[in-house]
């Protein structure tokens, strides 16, 4: 299910359990090892820049929204390309998949990233009343009523290792991402 549909579910979803963080709960729930080649493709990346180019290359074909990359004042800028839907299905998606960029960040970085003051998730709804849920399952500072809804990566996070980098798995995961285009 994916688009405008998978927008519908989610959104029954969060209405029918009652709970504002459910999005947020989902997100950390879904395991890397859930996206089968690629996420083992991630898990064998040599660093944190590396795998963003793996997202951004092959995430198109995984995932909704779509990602891009800016660079911008000494970092970069992973913006979600949210676009369908209405403004609380969109929070909805947004709330989904910065989550799960979260968690799986924890899963290949550990507490590398944790705690680094300039990594930033900025989004584009204004700040809602399940606040609380953001603050536990994001080690960034928030911001909302932004522009867009992105990551702010600065330089020095973006060489931090992955935690279990191989180069040679790398590459057959890679091929096999490469299949999936």
């Amino acid at each position: 299910i994916a688009g405008a549909e998978a927008m519908v579910l989610l959104e029954a979803a969060a209405e029918l359990s009652g709970d504002p963080c459910l999005m947020i709960r989902l997100g950390q729930l879904l395991g890397i090892a859930s996206y089968g080649s690629f996420g083992f493709a991630l898990m064998s990346c040599a660093n944190l820049r590396e795998s963003v180019q793996l997202l951004l290359r092959y995430g198109q074909v995984l995932f909704q929204p779509s990602w891009t990359a800016l660079e911008h004042e000494g970092g970069l800028l992973l913006r979600a390309n949210i676009t369908l839907g209405t403004a609380s299905r969109q929070q909805l998606v947004t709330e989904l998949s910065f989550s799960n960029v979260s968690a799986v960040g924890r899963s290949l970085y550990g507490s590398q990233l944790e705690n680094t003051e300039a990594v930033e998730i900025q989004l584009s709804y204004s700040r809602p009343s399940h606040f609380a849920c953001y603050q536990s399952a994001f080690n960034a500072a928030v911001t909302f009523d932004c522009e867009h809804s992105q990551l702010f990566l600065p330089a020095q996070v973006l060489d931090s290792p992955v935690r279990t980098a191989n180069r040679s798995e790398h590459v057959v995961f890679q091929q096999q991402c490469e299949e999936m285009l």
